[in-house]
């Protein structure tokens, strides 16, 4: 017999929030001129159990993971979101595709225009989802140091960084302009 008891208990215990998941910005370079275009990594980490959905999402309703700029000074050019792996959840008659454990998410980010020591910020939306349920979405964000330097008065060696920025860059599933 269910009591009253026990069915606000898992009332509560379903809408309450995950803790969320760790995020990390990593920049290929410590040190860049102002304007540069520098590849990094932004891994988010799900705790066990739980999972994000993948971006582009298997259906339209689902909320995928996304990483946008995290501040002003911060702008993320170009997002490779990796595949995700197949989870059956809750009420789901096929599998969807999900990101679980680690996922690590190459970006190319433009380094603010101010020189000396700068952050570059990311901010990562997200929808954590066990095998049954789904916890309200929320938000998290990343930050990296760089030193930035002058730009150089040598235009096209920057302009040639920033080619090779980019051909190194594994190209997205999505652009992003912002999320």
């Amino acid at each position: 017999m269910i009591t009253l008891t026990s069915l606000l208990a898992a009332t509560v215990l379903n809408t309450a929030q995950a803790d969320a998941p760790t995020v990390s910005l990593t920049l290929n370079s410590p040190e860049a001129e102002a304007g540069q275009l520098v590849p990094g990594t932004v891994t988010v980490t799900f705790a066990p159990g739980l999972h994000g959905y993948q971006n582009p999402p298997s259906e339209d309703y689902m909320i995928p993971v996304a990483v946008s700029a995290g501040s002003e000074a911060s702008k993320v050019l170009l997002i490779s979101y990796p595949d995700g792996v197949p989870a059956t959840v809750g009420g789901e008659t096929k599998p969807a595709m999900t990101y679980e454990g680690t996922v690590e998410i190459p970006v190319l980010v433009r380094i603010p225009s101010e020189g000396g020591e700068q952050m570059v910020s990311v901010s990562v939306r997200y929808q954590q989802c066990n095998e049954s349920a789904c916890f309200p979405p929320g938000r998290a964000k990343a930050e990296a140091k760089v030193m930035v330097k002058a730009k150089s008065s040598m235009g096209a060696i920057a302009k040639g960084r920033d080619l090779t920025a980019i051909s190194q860059f594994r190209f997205p599933t999505k652009v992003d302009g912002s999320n």
